[in-house]
């Protein structure tokens, strides 16, 4: 008797227990999912100030474009071709993005086989992933400046056809006589190199590029004499561009 008086007893304590682990189990389970949606917004919340940080606005510092548009190509920029030709290409590049290498000889040939209606505009975009873009950006205005346009253009070719890409696709230490077999003078290109006077130039394009909506390389712009564009994203076949040209020419 006495055991199965026990028995309603140790029943009542079963489910107790039970019901207490349940209730256990069912707060753990609130604690994670409160836990997963608190990290999912401090992840969203970096990422949305991550796009603020990169799109211009009025607290923008002065080295930042305000521009919604793409700025007009002036004389000061690096031009292949024409400047009064009908279509502008305005590419902005980073040395060592292979879609940009691949880009190259393609946009070469169509300046060629449009020799007076298309002109080729290059402007600085080099990635923070790529490690040696920056200093090759700079060491290429640094040529430019000195030894003008020409000398530029040899220099960007030279850079483009030796680099492997990828952010130390060309060594640091190549540039200097990188520059020397384009007839730059050393002394001049390691001065403007090291003293960094062009470095605001690479800023300010960059900022440009981001300002227009640009997140990647190759991203290019194929222009109109009225200003209007087509802004395209990424290396693109010679077809492809060849097309987006003859529209343009119309």
């Amino acid at each position: 008797m006495k055991s199965t008086a026990k028995q309603p007893v140790q029943l009542r304590k079963a489910l107790s227990i039970a019901i207490c682990v349940l209730l256990v189990l069912s707060i753990a389970a609130n604690v994670i999912q409160y836990s997963q949606s608190w990290a999912l917004q401090q992840q969203l919340k970096v990422i949305q100030e991550s796009a603020a940080a990169s799109s211009p606005s009025s607290n923008s510092s002065p080295a930042v474009s305000k521009i919604l548009t793409l700025p007009p190509v002036t004389s000061g920029d690096h031009m292949l071709g024409s400047a009064q030709a009908s279509v502008q290409i305005v590419e902005y590049g980073d040395f060592e993005c292979p879609y940009c290498k691949a880009f190259h000889p393609i946009l070469h040939q169509l300046v060629t086989d449009y020799a007076g209606k298309v002109s080729w505009v290059f402007r600085e975009f080099p990635l923070s992933i790529h490690a040696n873009a920056y200093r090759e950006a700079v060491a290429a205005e640094c040529v430019g400046n000195i030894g003008g346009d020409d000398a530029f253009w040899k220099y960007a070719d030279a850079l483009y056809a030796q680099t492997t890409s990828g952010g130390i696709g060309f060594p640091l230490t190549g540039l200097e006589p990188l520059a020397k077999q384009q007839g730059i003078d050393s002394q001049a290109f390691a001065q403007c190199l090291s003293s960094g006077q062009l470095t605001g130039r690479v800023d300010s394009q960059s900022a440009d590029a981001l300002a227009i909506g640009i997140r990647g390389t190759p991203g290019t712009a194929i222009v109109r004499r009225d200003g209007s564009y087509v802004l395209l994203a990424g290396s693109m076949s010679y077809a492809q561009v060849k097309s987006i040209i003859d529209t343009q020419l119309q």
